[in-house]
């Protein structure tokens, strides 16, 4: 029998499919909501309950923020007091308690149609049948939850242990979910978001589906459309969090697209972003700018929803770090030092007390007092401690709000941005340090923030930097190479060496920085020990970097043996680079 024919006996409202396997039941369940969707078009009658389909939540706690055209435009419509429709699900519930007609349609029925999450227009899903419907769920929620807690400095225990938990921005992505139902800007985008996402992350692409669809087909829609939305009068379609959501995608997207370690589990596509990464990223820098441009005309981040300054804040980091590239956004979005109320509520301290260094009591002292180091990275230096020692004790609490973790995450990206901006500038530019051992300090400072990230991103980020460190190190200085040359303080050269040999992802410098710290040092200097103490008096933390300490010690040890005829406290010369 042809693969391809598929003989059906259930409808839409059937819940039970007892004797299908998961991928046949998906399947059928696929190909009964298109039907149903086929013969509605063709109907042409729309049905009673897709008023219910587009219904956003009104409760002031979670409605998005709109634009002043919007306010405008909405205030100046007469108000008409029609009494909702109610599904059966809000009926049903009614009767412990009567429903005003605002709260009335928070409930989104989810027993008319049945089976909405077999309907691919309905959940937006990118594959071709419904096996895989839930992975897109896990793009936003199981993908996402662990990153920005990452991205907030938590541990790795952390991470892992709350995976799963509820976050700030989960309302923003049941609504998108939603959204895409009514939104063709937003549900191509999406798509092409998810797809590429499964595409990278697990090298998934549907079965028979060319190498660059759906990802590929489904950008070019969603470009199309964003390209008709900025073409529009802005009375007839006022920009929202919906359509910046929708041009966000298209920069992440193209970021993906030209980063060829992402695509590892998919070789055929490794392959044709090795040839196109840099038109990817090209691409990748005009929609952030044209992002950028959107949300300044219509009144700043503040009018959107966090989660689109939190996600482009993350997609301006890492093309900076791999375009090494100022960042796009200004930095209007610092949330500056932690307040004390929130201080004292969060860890039961005070910023002297936090400030003070009861945690990390050692961190960044000798590092503060290299004497020729610019006194911006100093000053960025300082705020980085101060952050790491808060970030020390607030997540060894129990429960993190919502407000401490909004504040690690945008306090740790606006540190980031910092370094980024002195290290990356054009040396023409006030903006940027003028002295080599000032930027090779800011990148390796850089580098131990991003190693100690307990995620893929941060680490495939920390290894760009640990290349571009190796070129600055080796780069020459007048008669020699910066490395050797007399003034470079020593602390800071083996801090940099052993940050750069610390990194997480295995990268042919690792084998470089390891020589370099054998040349330059005797082997009883090289000590987990003594390395501890001396590295934590630059930028070191034992709980996030120990792991990568203890691996960096080992490689020491494989080198030595390596090496014959040399007694382990000798100085080994491995000749010039």
């Amino acid at each position: 029998m042809p693969k391809d024919l598929l003989f059906v006996n259930k409808t839409q409202s059937s819940d039970l499919l007892t004797r299908s396997q998961a991928r046949e039941k998906a399947k059928i369940l696929s190909h009964v909501q298109n039907n149903r969707r086929k013969a509605e078009s063709e109907s042409g009658e729309r049905k009673a309950w897709s008023t219910f389909t587009s219904v956003m939540t009104p409760s002031s706690s979670e409605d998005l923020r709109e634009t002043d055209q919007q306010q405008a435009k909405r205030k100046s419509k007469p108000r008409k007091k029609t009494k909702p429709r109610l599904s059966a699900a809000v009926m049903a519930s009614e009767s412990s308690s009567s429903l005003s007609p605002e709260s009335a349609v928070i409930w989104l029925p989810t027993t008319v149609p049945s089976n909405n999450a077999s309907d691919p227009f309905h959940c937006t899903s990118v594959q071709l049948d419904a096996g895989s419907h839930a992975l897109l769920r896990g793009t936003f929620y199981l993908a996402s939850r662990p990153n920005f807690l990452a991205e907030s400095f938590a541990p790795a225990s952390v991470v892992v242990i709350h995976r799963t938990a509820a976050m700030r921005h989960d309302d923003i992505f049941r609504k998108r979910l939603k959204r895409c139902v009514e939104d063709p800007t937003l549900m191509y985008a999406t798509l092409a978001y998810s797809s590429s996402f499964l595409g990278w992350t697990i090298g998934c692409l549907p079965e028979g589906a060319d190498p660059n669809k759906p990802a590929e087909y489904f950008l070019g829609k969603a470009l199309h459309e964003v390209r008709m939305r900025l073409s529009a009068p802005s009375d007839s379609l006022p920009v929202d969090t919906w359509f910046v959501l929708s041009i966000y995608a298209l920069a992440i997207i193209e970021l993906w697209n030209g980063v060829p370690a992402m695509w590892a589990k998919f070789p055929e596509k490794q392959a044709f972003v090795f040839q196109t990464r840099k038109s990817r990223l090209a691409a990748c820098r005009l929609h952030m700018n044209a992002l950028l441009h959107v949300v300044t005309e219509n009144g700043g981040w503040e009018m959107f929803d966090d989660y689109v300054l939190d996600s482009t804040l993350l997609a301006d980091k890492y093309l900076s770090i791999i375009d090494l590239q100022p960042p796009i956004i200004p930095l209007t979005w610092d949330p500056g030092p932690a307040p004390e109320g929130m201080i004292q509520k969060a860890l039961g301290t005070t910023a002297g007390q936090c400030v003070g260094g009861e945690a990390l009591p050692q961190l960044g002292t000798n590092l503060l007092s290299v004497p020729a180091l610019d006194e911006r990275v100093k000053n960025v230096v300082r705020d980085l401690i101060e952050y790491a020692r808060f970030a020390h004790i607030a997540w060894l609490k129990p429960i993190v709000s919502a407000e401490v973790e909004t504040w690690l995450f945008r306090r740790l990206q606006a540190l980031t941005h910092r370094l980024l901006v002195l290290a990356l500038s054009s040396p023409d530019l006030p903006d940027a340090v003028q002295s080599p051992q000032d930027c090779i300090a800011c990148i390796t400072a850089l580098i131990a923030v991003l190693s100690g990230t307990p995620h893929d991103g941060p680490r495939m980020g920390a290894g760009y930097l640990g290349l571009h460190l190796k070129d600055l190190l080796t780069s020459e200085n007048g008669s020699c190479r910066i490395l050797d040359a007399e003034g470079f303080n020593d602390g800071l050269r083996l801090w940099c060496l052993c940050t750069g040999a610390m990194m997480p992802e295995k990268r042919q410098e690792e084998g470089w920085f390891i020589d370099k710290l054998t040349e330059y040092y005797p082997w009883n200097q090289l000590t987990e020990e003594n390395l501890q103490v001396q590295l934590e008096s630059f930028l070191y933390l034992p709980l996030k970097q120990g792991f990568h300490l203890a691996a960096m010690i080992d490689s020491l040890h494989a080198r030595m043996a390596a090496v014959s005829g040399h007694s382990t406290a000798s100085t080994f010369m491995w000749g010039e680079y």
